[in-house]
């Protein structure tokens, strides 16, 4: 309903008939009229105007419907199934929607959960995306990091499914073979955010984490920025990174795979490099 301009609403849904305005030079059957016998899908019910309804209400009592311009009334057979991100309890108090119309609906209530609320969801959904970006930008990414699959989980998804969605094929762009944490934090002009502590902090809270679960949250993503800082300001140097950590060489290692670096497969491709070449003797 929010995508269809208010002055064409009435004629997209209820049809009309040859000459019944400027530009009307044939008949054209409405939305209702083509579901006859079958399901009609009204997405965004909240943005319907007043005006329509009302007429949507009339539809709803009778069963009939009256195109633009025509003489005769036509009895229809239609499930009506509707939906909405709006609170349209509200709406009704701001006098947005009619009362009448919200319990001539509301037969029937299928509430959908945030999906931060369905963690069971996430990874499914996340591999549908990403079977689907693969196909759209012909990349060949075969899955994600565990480090990458845990922040899925842990983050904060505001923006639901469409968020998911984008994120997965933002991500699929830039990575080569599997997803990490740092190409879910890259925005569209290949930059890495930096706003995902807030939302995971967020949504442990909301899962009431004891404070050591929630210090585990903020221990993993404050300790994987420091070392990705500390590594490239020392130039890729991962002596001078174990110096500057005060940490040594196999504790770097540890780190970086337990954290998803992106560094993480060149140092394993070095390493087997430089012991495939070491002379037996």
């Amino acid at each position: 309903m929010g995508g269809i301009p208010s002055t064409l609403i009435e004629s997209e849904l209820f049809g009309y008939e040859k000459g019944s305005f400027t530009g009307a030079f044939r008949s054209k059957p409405g939305r209702f009229q083509l579901a006859n016998g079958g399901t009609i899908f009204l997405d965004e019910i909240g943005n319907l105007s007043l005006e329509m309804q009302t007429r949507l209400l009339g539809f709803l009592e009778e069963h009939v419907v009256n195109s633009i311009g025509g003489v005769n009334s036509v009895r229809l057979d239609v499930r009506v199934v509707s939906a909405t991100n709006a609170d349209l309890t509200d709406h009704i108090k701001k006098y947005l929607f009619r009362e009448d119309l919200f319990y001539r609906l509301n037969e029937f209530e299928i509430k959908m959960p945030p999906l931060q609320e369905r963690a069971d969801d996430i990874y499914y959904l996340a591999t549908k995306f990403l079977v689907i970006a693969n196909a759209e930008l012909g990349k060949h990414v075969f899955g994600f990091s565990q480090a990458a699959i845990d922040f899925l989980s842990e983050y904060v998804w505001n923006g639901n499914i469409r968020e998911l969605r984008n994120m997965i094929k933002k991500s699929t762009l830039f990575a080569d073979e599997v997803i990490e944490t740092e190409h879910l934090l890259v925005d569209a002009h290949g930059e890495q955010q930096t706003a995902s502590l807030d939302g995971l902090l967020e949504n442990a809270f909301m899962k009431g984490l004891t404070l050591s679960a929630i210090n585990d949250v903020v221990r993993k993503v404050v300790e994987k920025r420091i070392i990705e800082r500390v590594y490239h300001q020392s130039n890729g140097n991962k002596m001078k990174t174990c110096a500057a950590l005060g940490i040594d060489y196999s504790t770097l290692y540890r780190k970086i795979k337990e954290h998803g670096l992106e560094f993480f497969k060149k140092m394993v491709t070095l390493i087997t490099c430089f012991w495939s070449a070491w002379p037996d003797q």
